[in-house]
């Protein structure tokens, strides 16, 4: 099963990209990046699971790489007989800010994703589209 073309999430929930493979001989799940290099475990920021899984985990907006966060990736399926890549997935976090306000008012999480375009990957992307929700603090 081909994964997402496009995955969005907050650094405050994190998120996965899954890449589900078929085959005989079973094949090995890679990914990666879109210069076409494997992609490799990042200690709290991106997980590379055996089981054709990318595990975003939640983190601090300082943490923010564009590397990682705003990348995309490819999922690459090799046996014996041949191999096959992915389409292009897109990864996009937004960060969530969370306000606490006085005790009086609820707390609430505002959250942002950003879709953004660029003519060329050395340019820097511009803003197409801006949401934002506003949902009570859990």
């Amino acid at each position: 099963m081909e994964p997402p073309s496009r995955m969005e999430f907050t650094n405050v929930n994190g998120g996965r990209v899954d890449c589900t493979v078929r085959g005989n001989p079973l094949p090995t799940v890679d990914w990666l990046a879109a210069d076409g290099g494997s992609i490799t475990n990042i200690l709290g920021i991106r997980h590379v699971l055996g089981n054709g899984t990318i595990h975003f985990p939640a983190f601090e907006a300082e943490a923010f790489r564009q590397d990682v966060h705003w990348a995309i990736y490819k999922c690459s399926a090799v046996n014996s007989v041949g191999a096959v890549v992915s389409r292009d997935v897109t990864v996009r976090a937004g960060m969530s800010t969370e306000r606490n306000l006085p005790s009086s008012l609820s707390a609430v999480r505002f959250s942002a994703l950003f879709s953004v375009a660029s003519r060329h990957r050395r340019h820097p992307p511009r803003i197409l589209r801006r949401s934002c929700r506003r949902r009570p603090y859990e």
